[in-house]
């Protein structure tokens, strides 16, 4: 966003294409994770979709970095409290997921796991948030 007379302004055009970049990242995992199970020697229409949709993923999580990129070109300055709170917000969500899935699914407790969980970002828990992080501590020097 840049400032305009003291006020930021929306760049909807960037908005509109995080938005198709997250739609391709959600199709992606939707084709990766959905457990399709189709006949190896046949080839079938759903099939070649179903195999061609992991692309769009790839170019969804390319996007998100580029965009990064062009917001954090002018960073000279790392920014701690920004890195803490998407730590924060990270951990916030995947320490009660990670306790939800305890209470109701056959897992059992354990305190390696439950530490990956609540500093996921050392164990690459979720890896484009890690890679994330790293590029916000990284900019400044990389500008």
């Amino acid at each position: 966003m840049e400032k305009a007379q003291n006020r930021l302004v929306r760049q909807s055009n960037i908005e509109l294409l995080r938005i198709v970049a997250m739609l391709g990242i959600i199709a992606s995992h939707f084709s990766v994770f959905g457990h399709f199970d189709f006949p190896i020697n046949t080839i079938s229409m759903n099939r070649l979709w179903i195999q061609f949709l992991p692309l769009a993923g790839n170019i969804g999580v390319n996007i998100f970095v580029l965009i990064s990129g062009y917001f954090l070109i002018h960073k000279t300055t790392l920014e701690w409290r920004k890195v803490l709170a998407i730590w924060l917000q990270l951990s916030t969500y995947s320490l009660p997921f990670f306790l939800l899935g305890i209470a109701i699914g056959p897992a059992k407790f354990d305190v390696h796991w439950a530490f990956t969980y609540i500093v996921p970002i050392l164990y690459r828990k979720w890896w484009f948030i890690s890679c994330y992080i790293v590029l916000l501590i990284l900019s400044p020097y990389i500008n």
